[in-house]
């Protein structure tokens, strides 16, 4: 594990992202939405719209449709370093013709994503998550 120290490999700090579509067009999906400050103290870190639904890797969601494909519906964006002491600029790039999602690059922290771009209609939401996650110990 020391060797991860100042690499991206076991990082318990991350960003993803996932879309979504509403389930139907109504004039006031193109308001703004509302800010990370209400956001937190109405819903939590995973506070959802019910007007809204996740969308799917797996063959994609239409609009009205309320099914779950089953498909990966979070994309790891980029990962922190490990044990980083120093501010680090990333800069992660998703092309429509890339690679699908797979595993994190080691060498870069960067997450891929082409399938999620594939799966992007007009109208919808892409929601940046940031995660952390704490190693409890057992005594």
């Amino acid at each position: 594990m020391r060797d991860a120290i100042g690499s991206y490999c076991w990082s318990h700090t991350w960003f993803e992202v996932n879309a979504e579509r509403p389930k139907s067009i109504t004039p006031g999906d193109f308001e703004p939405l509302v800010d990370a400050e209400v956001l937190g103290i109405t819903g939590g870190s995973d506070s959802h719209d019910s007007r809204w639904e996740r969308i799917s890797s797996a063959g994609g969601h239409d609009r009205g449709s309320a099914s779950d494909s089953g498909g990966k519906n979070t994309w790891a964006l980029q990962r922190n370093v490990h044990a980083g002491q120093d501010w680090k600029t990333h800069r992660v790039v998703w092309k429509h013709h890339g690679p699908d999602c797979g595993p994190v690059n080691e060498t870069t922290g960067a997450g891929m994503g082409a399938d999620l771009l594939r799966c992007l209609k007009p109208g919808d939401r892409i929601n940046l998550v940031a995660r952390a996650q704490v190693i409890g110990h057992i005594s």
